[in-house]
C-alpha cells in the first residue's frame, strides 16, 4: 500500500513538473504514464480540427528535398508549402521509407498562420503517407497533428504530381 502511495505521488510529482513543458511532452509523457491512469488521466478538452490539403508537386532543390504548394480548406483555408525529405534510416517494414516534412500553412486570416515538423513514412506502390509531429509556430503552437494522404499521378518513370490528404489537430491535453 505504501509502494503504490509512492508511485502515485511520484507520478504526479513527474506530471506536474512536465507541464512546464511543450504540450506535446506532457502528451507523450502521460500516454507513457498510462500505469499511472489514477493519478493523470488523459481528456480531449476541445474538439480535434480537420484541414483538408490538396498540394501539386513544384520540384526537387538542390539539397534533394521535394517542394510541394497547394491549397487547404475546412478548419482554415488557405495555401500550404510544403517540404519533404527523404531520411537515411531502413524502411520499417519494407517499403515504407521513412520521410520527414516541414509544412507551412498561410491561411485566410492570416491569425491562422500553422507552422509544423512532422516525420513519419512514405508506403509504395500505393503512395500512402503517415505522418506525426507538432505545431512549431502559430495558432495551436505545440497542439499534436496527424497527416494522413496518398501521393497519385505516379506519371511516366514513376514521377509523382499530387498530393490529397487531411491534417488531423488534436486538442491539448487536459488532466484531471
Amino acid at each position: 500500500m505504501l509502494t503504490t502511495a509512492l508511485l502515485q505521488r511520484s507520478a504526479l510529482v513527474v506530471v506536474l513538473g512536465a507541464s512546464a513543458a511543450a504540450p506535446a511532452t506532457v502528451a507523450t509523457l502521460a500516454s507513457r504514464m498510462s500505469h499511472h491512469r489514477p493519478v493523470a488521466i488523459e481528456t480531449r478538452s476541445a474538439k480535434t480540427q480537420v484541414i483538408n490539403y490538396h498540394l501539386r508537386l513544384k520540384g526537387r532543390d538542390s539539397s534533394g528535398a521535394y517542394d510541394w504548394e497547394g491549397t487547404v480548406d475546412g478548419f482554415v483555408n488557405g495555401h500550404a508549402t510544403v517540404t519533404l525529405r527523404p531520411q537515411d534510416a531502413p524502411p520499417k517494414p519494407p517499403g515504407a521509407f521513412p520521410i520527414e516534412t516541414h509544412w507551412h500553412v498561410q491561411a485566410v486570416p492570416d491569425t491562422d498562420l500553422l507552422e509544423a515538423t512532422l516525420s513519419g513514412a512514405l508506403t509504395l506502390p500505393s503512395g500512402e503517407t503517415h505522418l506525426v509531429g507538432a505545431i512549431i509556430r502559430g495558432a495551436g503552437r505545440g497542439q499534436e497533428v496527424e497527416t494522413r494522404s496518398r501521393i497519385t499521378n505516379m506519371g511516366v518513370a514513376g514521377a509523382v504530381s499530387n498530393c490529397d490528404g487531411t491534417i488531423t489537430i488534436y486538442p491539448p491535453v487536459a488532466f484531471r
